[in-house]
Protein backbone atom coordinates (compact mmCIF):
# COMPACT_ATOMS: atom_id res chain seq x y z
CA UNK A 1 0.00 0.00 0.00
CA UNK A 2 1.86 3.13 -0.83
CA UNK A 3 1.12 6.21 1.66
CA UNK A 4 -1.07 9.27 0.85
CA UNK A 5 1.06 12.50 0.61
CA UNK A 6 -1.16 15.16 2.54
CA UNK A 7 -2.34 14.33 6.01
CA UNK A 8 -4.92 16.80 5.79
CA UNK A 9 -6.62 14.62 3.50
CA UNK A 10 -6.80 11.91 6.33
CA UNK A 11 -9.02 11.57 9.35
CA UNK A 12 -8.64 14.04 12.12
CA UNK A 13 -7.22 10.99 13.89
CA UNK A 14 -4.02 11.54 12.90
CA UNK A 15 -3.49 15.23 12.86
CA UNK A 16 -0.59 16.02 14.98
CA UNK A 17 0.63 12.90 14.53
CA UNK A 18 4.52 12.04 13.40
CA UNK A 19 4.17 10.62 10.07
CA UNK A 20 6.06 7.40 11.17
CA UNK A 21 3.32 6.40 13.90
CA UNK A 22 1.54 3.58 13.74
CA UNK A 23 -2.32 5.48 13.57
CA UNK A 24 -1.07 7.23 10.72
CA UNK A 25 0.29 4.06 8.85
CA UNK A 26 -2.97 2.07 9.33
CA UNK A 27 -5.24 5.10 8.60
CA UNK A 28 -3.13 5.83 5.36
CA UNK A 29 -3.45 1.88 4.80
CA UNK A 30 -7.34 2.12 5.11
CA UNK A 31 -7.17 5.10 2.34
CA UNK A 32 -5.95 2.80 -0.28
CA UNK A 33 -8.26 0.22 0.59
CA UNK A 34 -11.17 3.03 0.37
CA UNK A 35 -9.85 3.64 -3.46
CA UNK A 36 -9.83 0.40 -4.62
CA UNK A 37 -13.32 0.35 -3.18
CA UNK A 38 -14.20 2.71 -4.77
CA UNK A 39 -12.51 1.81 -8.07
CA UNK A 40 -14.25 -1.28 -7.72
CA UNK A 41 -17.84 0.24 -7.61
CA UNK A 42 -17.21 1.65 -11.43
CA UNK A 43 -15.63 -0.97 -12.32
CA UNK A 44 -18.53 -3.04 -11.66
CA UNK A 45 -21.14 -0.55 -13.38
CA UNK A 46 -18.57 -0.70 -16.09
CA UNK A 47 -18.70 -4.59 -15.91
CA UNK A 48 -22.48 -4.67 -16.25
CA UNK A 49 -22.62 -2.07 -18.87
CA UNK A 50 -20.11 -3.99 -21.30
CA UNK A 51 -22.01 -7.41 -20.65
CA UNK A 52 -21.08 -10.09 -23.67
CA UNK A 53 -18.74 -7.31 -25.29
CA UNK A 54 -14.90 -7.56 -25.45
CA UNK A 55 -14.17 -4.93 -23.20
CA UNK A 56 -15.63 -6.93 -20.32
CA UNK A 57 -12.33 -8.93 -20.07
CA UNK A 58 -10.44 -5.73 -19.84
CA UNK A 59 -12.81 -4.62 -16.95
CA UNK A 60 -12.62 -8.11 -14.89
CA UNK A 61 -9.19 -8.33 -15.50
CA UNK A 62 -8.90 -5.05 -13.29
CA UNK A 63 -11.69 -6.48 -11.12
CA UNK A 64 -9.40 -9.15 -10.59
CA UNK A 65 -6.00 -7.40 -9.75
CA UNK A 66 -8.45 -5.48 -7.28
CA UNK A 67 -9.96 -8.35 -5.64
CA UNK A 68 -6.15 -9.66 -5.24
CA UNK A 69 -4.75 -6.26 -3.94
CA UNK A 70 -7.90 -6.02 -0.89
CA UNK A 71 -6.79 -10.00 -0.19
CA UNK A 72 -3.47 -9.19 -0.30
CA UNK A 73 -3.54 -6.09 2.47
CA UNK A 74 -4.14 -8.64 4.71
CA UNK A 75 -0.96 -7.17 7.05
CA UNK A 76 -3.16 -4.47 7.67
CA UNK A 77 -5.43 -6.35 9.82
CA UNK A 78 -2.24 -8.78 11.48
CA UNK A 79 -1.03 -5.33 12.17
CA UNK A 80 -4.23 -4.48 14.23
CA UNK A 81 -4.80 -7.99 15.56
CA UNK A 82 -1.47 -8.78 16.43
CA UNK A 83 -0.06 -5.25 17.59
CA UNK A 84 -2.15 -2.70 18.46
CA UNK A 85 -4.98 -4.78 20.11
CA UNK A 86 -3.18 -6.85 22.52
CA UNK A 87 -1.56 -3.46 23.03
CA UNK A 88 -5.24 -1.54 23.79
CA UNK A 89 -6.44 -5.62 25.70
CA UNK A 90 -3.24 -4.94 27.95
CA UNK A 91 -4.43 -1.79 28.86
CA UNK A 92 -8.06 -3.32 29.54
CA UNK A 93 -9.77 -2.54 26.74
CA UNK A 94 -11.68 -5.63 25.30
CA UNK A 95 -15.18 -5.22 23.63
CA UNK A 96 -14.64 -2.99 21.10
CA UNK A 97 -11.69 -5.54 19.98
CA UNK A 98 -13.78 -8.74 19.64
CA UNK A 99 -15.98 -6.73 17.22
CA UNK A 100 -13.56 -5.77 15.29
CA UNK A 101 -11.93 -9.61 14.97
CA UNK A 102 -15.45 -10.67 14.01
CA UNK A 103 -15.32 -8.03 11.33
CA UNK A 104 -12.34 -8.94 10.28
CA UNK A 105 -12.73 -12.47 9.20
CA UNK A 106 -15.90 -11.16 8.15
CA UNK A 107 -14.58 -8.89 5.63
CA UNK A 108 -11.94 -12.17 4.94
CA UNK A 109 -14.55 -14.34 3.81
CA UNK A 110 -16.34 -11.75 1.70
CA UNK A 111 -12.99 -10.59 0.05
CA UNK A 112 -11.90 -14.58 -0.46
CA UNK A 113 -15.80 -14.61 -1.79
CA UNK A 114 -15.02 -11.43 -4.38
CA UNK A 115 -11.59 -13.10 -4.95
CA UNK A 116 -12.94 -16.30 -6.30
CA UNK A 117 -15.45 -14.90 -8.70
CA UNK A 118 -13.06 -12.79 -10.10
CA UNK A 119 -11.09 -15.86 -10.95
CA UNK A 120 -14.06 -17.26 -12.71
CA UNK A 121 -13.32 -17.48 -16.58
CA UNK A 122 -16.44 -16.17 -17.74
CA UNK A 123 -18.34 -14.49 -14.20
CA UNK A 124 -21.64 -13.69 -14.08
CA UNK A 125 -22.30 -9.44 -13.46
CA UNK A 126 -24.28 -10.54 -10.49
CA UNK A 127 -22.03 -13.58 -9.17
CA UNK A 128 -19.15 -10.11 -8.63
CA UNK A 129 -21.36 -7.38 -7.69
CA UNK A 130 -23.03 -8.87 -4.55
CA UNK A 131 -19.28 -9.63 -3.21
CA UNK A 132 -18.39 -6.06 -4.53
CA UNK A 133 -21.77 -4.56 -2.77
CA UNK A 134 -21.79 -6.67 0.32
CA UNK A 135 -17.43 -5.75 1.27
CA UNK A 136 -17.55 -2.08 -0.06
CA UNK A 137 -20.33 -1.62 2.44
CA UNK A 138 -19.06 -3.65 5.07
CA UNK A 139 -15.72 -2.55 4.43
CA UNK A 140 -16.29 1.07 4.44
CA UNK A 141 -18.37 1.05 7.93
CA UNK A 142 -15.28 -1.21 9.31
CA UNK A 143 -13.13 1.60 8.35
CA UNK A 144 -15.02 4.58 9.82
CA UNK A 145 -15.35 2.54 13.17
CA UNK A 146 -11.60 2.48 13.38
CA UNK A 147 -10.72 5.42 12.15
CA UNK A 148 -13.12 7.35 14.07
CA UNK A 149 -13.74 5.31 17.37
CA UNK A 150 -11.27 2.56 17.89
CA UNK A 151 -8.23 4.43 17.11
CA UNK A 152 -8.82 7.48 18.88
CA UNK A 153 -9.58 5.45 21.68
CA UNK A 154 -6.08 3.74 21.37
CA UNK A 155 -4.44 7.05 21.10
CA UNK A 156 -6.24 7.89 24.73
CA UNK A 157 -5.39 4.85 26.64
CA UNK A 158 -1.84 4.70 25.18
CA UNK A 159 -0.20 7.88 25.41
CA UNK A 160 3.30 7.08 26.25
CA UNK A 161 5.34 7.87 23.09
CA UNK A 162 7.85 4.85 23.58
CA UNK A 163 4.93 2.44 23.57
CA UNK A 164 3.66 3.59 20.10
CA UNK A 165 7.26 3.24 19.26
CA UNK A 166 7.57 -0.33 20.10
CA UNK A 167 4.28 -0.89 18.10
CA UNK A 168 5.62 0.69 15.05
CA UNK A 169 8.75 -1.91 15.05
CA UNK A 170 6.43 -4.75 15.98
CA UNK A 171 4.01 -3.51 13.20
CA UNK A 172 7.30 -3.67 10.78
CA UNK A 173 7.90 -7.00 11.22
CA UNK A 174 4.44 -7.82 10.07
CA UNK A 175 5.10 -6.24 7.45
CA UNK A 176 8.14 -7.70 6.16
CA UNK A 177 6.21 -11.10 6.87
CA UNK A 178 3.61 -10.31 4.40
CA UNK A 179 6.19 -9.22 1.79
Amino acid sequence: MHPMPNTLLLPKVVHGLPDGHLIVTLVREHQQLLEWLDRLDVLIEDYRDAAGTPEARTIHAEIRTLAENLVGAEPHHEKEEHVLFPALEARGVAMPLRVMRREHDELRRWKKRLLAAAHEAHPDTEAIAEPVGTLAGLLRDHIHKENEVLYPMALSVIADPAAWEQLVRQAALVDRRGS
